[in-house]
C-alpha cells in the first residue's frame, strides 16, 4: 500500500464524520423548533413510539404454614428450649434468737425454810456413770506449742 492511498482514505473519512454531524445537527436544530401554530399537526413520517408494556407479575402461593414477604415463602418456627439453672446457694441459717426464760411461778420458788432442789446435771459434768465426758480428748489445753514445759531437751 501506497503512502497517497492512506492520505486519500483519511480524508475521505474525515469527510464522512462531517457530513453525519452536520445532518445530525441540521436534524436536530427542526425537532427543537416549537411548532407555530397552536393546532396539533400530526406528525409525518415518525411513527408514534409503543405505549410501555406493562409487566405483571404474579408470584405463585405459597404452601402453609408459610407466607409471602417481600416476594418469598417465609416460615416461621417456634422452638422452646428450656434451661435448667442451677438452684441458688442456700442462704446460711440466722442464728437462732435464745429461748426466753419463764419466770418460775413463786409457789415453785424456793424459800429459806424449804430445802433448795437439786441442781440438774449440766453437760460435761460427771454423770456418775464413770463414763468421762471427756469424749476422747485426752490432750487438755495442748494445742501443739511449747507452753514452757520442760521436755528434756536442753
Amino acid at each position: 500500500m501506497r503512502v497517497s492511498s492512506t492520505i486519500v482514505g483519511l480524508v475521505g473519512a474525515a469527510a464522512g464524520v462531517g457530513a453525519a454531524v452536520t445532518g445530525y445537527h441540521h436534524v436536530a436544530a427542526v425537532d427543537a423548533q416549537p411548532p407555530s401554530s397552536t393546532t396539533a399537526l400530526p406528525a409525518v413520517g415518525r411513527p408514534l413510539p409503543a405505549p410501555p408494556t406493562r409487566i405483571r407479575v404474579r408470584l405463585a402461593g405459597c404452601r402453609p404454614p408459610a407466607r409471602l414477604v417481600h416476594g418469598a415463602c417465609v416460615t416461621t418456627v417456634t422452638r422452646i428450649r428450656v434451661v435448667h439453672d442451677p438452684a441458688p446457694a442456700p442462704q446460711p441459717a440466722a442464728p437462732a434468737a435464745p429461748a426466753a426464760v419463764a419466770p418460775v411461778p413463786a409457789a415453785v420458788r424456793p424459800t429459806a425454810s424449804s430445802p433448795a432442789p437439786a441442781a440438774a446435771p449440766r453437760h460435761g459434768d460427771d454423770h456418775g456413770d464413770d463414763h468421762g465426758d471427756d469424749h476422747g480428748d485426752d490432750h487438755g489445753d495442748d494445742h501443739g506449742d511449747d507452753h514452757g514445759d520442760d521436755h528434756g531437751d536442753d
